[in-house]
């Protein structure tokens, strides 16, 4: 298989675990508080939206993380990575994404509250850096536990 191929289905599969952690995740916090709240007529018309929103969200900022791993990150070892520096990385990946938002929202002349911008950029800078410190440790846990060895190779799957 070609490198740049190798490249980007690794970038697709890290971006479609965003994804559907993510859409899980924030999915499962908006049902619960719905049901809490006992609105239940409002439940369906809001949980598909937000689910679909994170999803995507969680597509984004997986997609950058991966391009970010790939690009400053390739010539390194799995058991090289630390899952605290990748939790960084993850968050200021996902960070990306409400800062775009912002900026859209300037071009186009669209008022963006602060508030607004403010949590949306917490909550998925928590995500992003649960989602990527996760990822990263249950690699190396995983590769310590099987003991297969993997943890030599480089991350672009080759033996360079």
């Amino acid at each position: 298989m070609s490198g740049i191929f190798r490249r980007f289905r690794g970038a697709l599969g890290m971006a479609l675990t965003w994804a559907v952690g993510w859409g899980l995740s924030v999915g499962a916090l908006v049902s619960v508080s719905f049901l809490f709240l006992g609105n239940r007529t409002f439940f369906w018309d809001t949980v598909r939206p937000v689910t679909a929103l994170a999803a995507l969200s969680g597509f984004v900022g997986g997609a950058v993380f991966s391009l970010v791993l790939g690009a400053g990150y390739r010539r390194r070892m799995l058991g090289e990575l630390r899952a605290g520096r990748m939790a960084l990385w993850g968050a200021g990946a996902a960070l990306l994404i409400p800062l775009a938002l912002l900026g859209v929202g300037l071009i186009v002349h669209v008022p963006l509250r602060a508030e607004v911008i403010s949590v949306l950029g917490l909550g998925l800078g928590a995500l992003g850096a649960g989602t990527a410190g996760g990822i990263v440790w249950l690699a190396q846990k995983a590769d310590g536990e099987l003991g297969s060895g993997e943890a030599g190779r480089k991350l672009t799957g080759g033996s360079e």
